[in-house]
């Protein structure tokens, strides 16, 4: 196994991470209830792959005794932590790879996780990669007790319960054949089933637990020993409370080779196109989304195995259509997620890529991912970029918050009023979702041109596809809909203080509020 080559990540753009935040909260629900009916069809995956790359790594040097020492110490300092983590929390549901900074993913968050805290240790651990995973499962039903303890995150609300969710990759024939060997106690459990979870109020997570959830970052798995579960719950999945679960994770992850077993694990993820499911409309939880597993591996394989993956990771890149990037999640991945995942790389051939992919693409998403790699020109570069690409813009595009939205955003976060000149030009003779993203735009920005902007708009009176209110609020009043002009005043009444504006009563009420402030406009009585 090789040095990693990576550099810390540099956060371009608190936008692009707000953008692509899914709301699994609400989401998850529906795909518990789609895991159960899965489970009910009893339909195996059908799995699409591309042709996979035959990597061979070279022998590795047997672990010494002081390293073995080593690393028996790293697991019993996992004893130590004390603070919510990535798979570790009671308020998100979360997977991250902790020598990456930036590789944080989100699925379910009840709380912001501003107190989550990555030991020391378990970033260490994750670091030896293969030559850490024989202690690691070694140690999955450790018992000892770390400082964390669970509770469900609100009182006389939620529940918390054990269960043994052990997400995977049903490319793998031993891993399909491992999970599905069981049946999976559901992550909404059914009052009214016999096989009831067990629930419990409080629980102290265990050295197992957390080796489980290091385990998970190594092989590119989404482990959580504990989550959090629409809505106020908890689930737990020990290693040490579930004899089952530890030899489940042995008998996917042991080897003579653990080295080679973890490369071609990587590579099979790296591959996988497609997973259908035969009569179901939704992905079961139990396996992992394509696009996971292959930006997952793409960062697991450059960050390990950097010197045989980098050029078959640099000819995905190139086969991405960065011009006509998809974001669909269960189908081939997404060119700005892609970039995200290997965007820390030092490798030469990767920035050439990203390089290539920020002069040619014409997705907003892939542009912003892509400017890391241009260095301290960047800046400027992604201005001219970001201009050519607005300006090209359809005269009306689908979704107000589409790539206009994202393109306006960045280019006045960076720019500040000096791309007012981009937006005077972008509203001329605009449509109803031009006028729609300019709102959107402004009321998420810092700055004190919204006035210059959006007050030519309160003269608009064009309804908005889509959006209405109640003209009597809290009763059974009609529904009207909005009005650019409306839009744009409840803007400016959200930004400048003195003025007002209430969706409330008919339009002649709305014009009267309008009216009114038109004239503290004119006076700069805001």
């Amino acid at each position: 196994m090789e040095t990693a080559r990576f550099s810390p990540q540099i956060n371009h753009s608190d936008h692009m991470a707000k953008k692509r935040r899914i709301l699994a909260a609400v989401l998850s629900v529906v795909v518990c209830l789609a895991e159960q009916s899965a489970h009910a069809s009893g339909a195996p995956p059908k799995v699409t792959l591309r042709k996979k790359a035959s990597i061979t790594v070279e022998a590795q040097p047997l672990v010494s005794p002081q390293e073995a020492e080593s690393i028996k110490q790293l697991i019993r300092n996992l004893a130590k932590i004390d603070h919510p983590d990535w798979g570790l929390s009671a308020t998100f549901s979360s997977s991250s790879f902790a020598p990456v900074a930036g590789a944080e993913h989100l699925d379910g968050i009840l709380m912001t996780p501003g107190k989550a805290k990555t030991s020391v240790d378990v970033v260490d651990l994750v670091k030896l990669g293969p030559r850490a995973i024989p202690f690691l499962l070694e140690a999955l039903d450790d018992r000892t007790p770390t400082k964390l303890m669970m509770k469900p995150p609100m009182p006389g609300m939620g529940a918390m319960w054990f269960a043994d969710e052990l997400a995977g990759n049903p490319a793998g024939a031993n891993e399909q054949k491992v999970i599905e060997s069981r049946p999976r106690l559901d992550s909404l459990p059914n009052h009214f089933e016999a096989d009831q979870p067990e629930y419990v109020g409080s629980y102290t997570v265990t050295v197992g637990d957390v080796c489980f959830v290091i385990i998970g970052q190594i092989v590119n798995r989404p482990y959580q020993a504990t989550r959090y579960q629409m809505t106020g719950c908890v689930v737990l999945n020990s290693p040490t409370h579930d004899p089952a679960l530890a030899k489940e994770v042995r008998d996917l992850w042991s080897a003579a080779d653990p080295t080679q077993h973890l490369i071609d694990s990587l590579l099979t993820d790296f591959v996988t196109e497609k997973i259908d499911y035969p009569g179901e409309h939704f992905m079961p939880t139990r396996w992992i989304r394509p696009s996971d597993l292959q930006t997952g591996a793409a960062m697991r394989l450059l960050y390990y195995f950097p010197r045989q993956s980098v050029s078959m990771i640099a000819e995905q890149l190139r086969r991405l259509d960065g011009s006509k990037a998809t974001k669909d999640a269960d189908v081939p991945v997404a060119t700005a997620d892609m970039i995200e995942a290997v965007k820390c790389s030092n490798e030469p051939l990767i920035h050439a890529e990203l390089n290539r992919i920020f002069e040619k693409t014409t997705d907003a998403d892939a542009l912003l991912a892509s400017v890391a790699s241009m260095g301290p020109a960047g800046a400027t570069a992604l201005n001219t970029r970001m201009e050519a690409l607005i300006a090209a813009l359809p005269k009306s595009e689908k979704d107000p918050d589409g790539e206009g939205y994202t393109l306006l955003y960045e280019l006045a976060e960076k720019s500040g009023a000096a791309a007012k000149p981009v937006f005077t030009r972008y509203m001329q003779k605009p449509s109803t979702q031009r006028c729609e993203t300019l709102c959107e735009v402004l009321q998420d920005i810092e700055g004190n041109w919204t006035i210059e902007l959006l007050g030519p708009l309160l003269e608009d009176e064009r309804p908005v596809e889509g959006q209405a209110y109640a003209d009597t609020p809290r009763k059974r009043g009609a529904r009207l809909p909005y009005r650019v002009c409306d839009e744009a005043a409840d803007v400016i009444a959200r930004r400048y203080p003195k003025t007002t504006f209430q969706w409330t009563g008919g339009y002649d009420e709305l014009d009267h509020q309008i009216k009114r402030m038109r004239t503290q406009i004119e006076q700069k009585d805001f």
